[in-house]
């Protein structure tokens, strides 16, 4: 049964910071490099704003993040199959 709770919590957080990557990645492309002209011309201009410095941010740790959990997830399957390779 305590397998499943944490299972299930590590699933929540695994689904939250996928949502918090994708939103990430959309919004920084349609308000820090707009594709057009003007876009292009502003991005210097947007690239050091608060907002597109804290989607930069959210882009980035949400990918280690989910990196990481893909990582604990591969050592969990590790550590079964000693323990059934033992038995």
């Amino acid at each position: 049964m305590n397998d499943y709770r944490e299972g299930f919590g590590v699933a929540k957080l695994y689904f939250g910071w996928i949502l918090i990557h994708y939103l990430a990645v959309h919004l920084y492309a349609r308000i820090c490099v707009p594709s057009t002209l003007t876009g292009f011309l502003m991005s210097p201009l947007l690239a050091p704003a608060p907002h597109c410095m804290g989607l930069r941010w959210a882009m980035n740790t949400g990918g280690d993040s989910i990196t990481a959990i893909w990582m604990m997830c591969g050592v969990y399957v590790v550590k079964r199959l000693n323990i059934a390779k033992q038995n």
